[in-house]
């Protein structure tokens, strides 16, 4: 028999402290860096409930600012590191060496397991932000037509030429 332990009964925000000070409920805002000064987050309140779903941010000193109104927010992932040169409320709050690690899933999988959620791994498609878009450089794309005009053979039309002794696959004497 293994030992049967209880899970938590609160999300893992439970952990961030409120300071004490009488602070609204803090607020949780992971973020994965995209690209220049744009992120995707969401927002959470510390039961992991949604207050605001994935979406992509162009992060400035205003994007947040309804939350950090009213809020304390925690920002973390590494998204965060560059918003701590942008975000200067006194509510923002940058928490630094969390990564995402597929160990901190189980208790998201278990609550899931537990809800009844289940994914049919066979048809199951995954979240992608935003829909691909390939794309093909111009010259790939539209390849300029070669004006130089083509070579005749040098070995003439027809005729098979020699490589190491062998012609046509056989081997002359």
């Amino acid at each position: 028999l293994s030992p049967s332990f209880p899970p938590p009964s609160e999300g893992t925000g439970e952990a961030i402290p409120s300071e004490g000070t009488g602070e609204a409920e803090p607020l949780l805002v992971p973020m994965i860096d995209a690209r220049r000064m744009e992120v995707y987050s969401a927002v959470y309140d510390r039961a992991l409930h949604e207050v605001r779903p994935v979406d992509a941010d162009i992060v400035d000193a205003d994007t947040y600012l309804p939350y950090l109104e009213e809020h304390p927010v925690f920002f973390f992932g590494d998204g965060a590191a560059k918003c701590k040169d942008v975000i200067h409320h006194p509510n923002a709050r940058f928490i630094d060496g969390i990564v995402p690690l597929a160990k901190w899933m189980f208790p998201l999988a278990e609550r899931s397991l537990h809800l009844g959620e289940k994914q049919d791994v066979a048809y199951f498609e995954p979240f992608y932000f935003k829909e691909y878009r390939p794309t093909l450089s111009p010259s790939k794309a539209f390849p300029q037509p070669s004006t130089a005009s083509p070579q005749p053979s040098p070995v003439g039309e027809g005729v098979l030429p020699l490589y190491g002794g062998v012609r046509g696959g056989l081997r002359e004497k």
